[in-house]
């Protein structure tokens, strides 16, 4: 194949992977966009109910509402944690056209400001992320599974508190337990996410252009 027609067919999947992106990103920011407003309006429809119904009505409205958006909470972080890996693999596919690129054209080395290596070094370098223990915190998953727990555990408090009748104090050290567990179940989930062990690294980080 000739450099010239190897350029083209190199900028026309570059192209689409950008595109790809581009959409994968947009679905990661509705879904974790339609899961907080969900939560928001369920607060707000929670105080409303809570001054003009029966203390037992309450209740009801309450764990079926707070139940279903643990449900949808769930769904939400499974589904980014499939856009996350989707985007990864983006980013690696990426980062192999800009080494063929230096390949092509040594003497561009020093032109690219993005990372031209397919693997997760490479990817801290692209998105300019630190390696501190902190940026584990940073993604939205983190930030939907904090908050799912955090509904999962008000949901068994008030089952616990209101329907079993178990002291205030127990229902909510239950609540806090198991937001505890459901956040280390989904953090675990995360970590083993499937997907990437499909495209190992062709250009590591510890390879340079030739």
């Amino acid at each position: 194949m000739s450099d010239e027609l190897e350029l083209t067919v190199l900028t026309t999947e570059h192209y689409t992977l950008q595109s790809a992106r581009q959409a994968c990103l947009q679905d990661m920011q509705g879904r974790a966009t339609l899961f907080l407003y969900s939560v928001s309006a369920v607060l707000v429809a929670l105080g409303f109910m809570a001054s003009a119904s029966a203390r037992q009505q309450f209740i009801v409205f309450s764990v079926t509402l707070l139940s279903a958006l643990w449900v949808l909470g769930i769904l939400t972080f499974l589904r980014l944690g499939q856009l996350a890996v989707e985007d990864t693999i983006i980013v690696f596919g990426i980062s192999r056209i800009r080494h063929r690129y230096l390949e092509l054209q040594p003497a561009l080395e020093g032109m690219f400001v993005r990372s031209i290596h397919d693997d997760l070094t490479g990817l801290q370098e692209e998105m300019a992320a630190s390696r501190a223990w902190w940026q584990f915190l940073m993604p939205v998953t983190t930030a939907v599974s904090f908050v799912d727990s955090v509904i999962g555990g008000a949901d068994l408090a008030v089952i616990l508190s209101a329907s079993l009748h178990v002291s205030l104090i127990i229902a909510v050290v239950a609540g806090v337990l198991a937001g505890v567990l459901n956040m280390t179940v989904l953090t675990l989930i995360r970590s083993l996410w499937p997907g990437l062990e499909r495209y190992p690294a062709k250009y590591p980080s510890s390879s340079k252009a030739s």
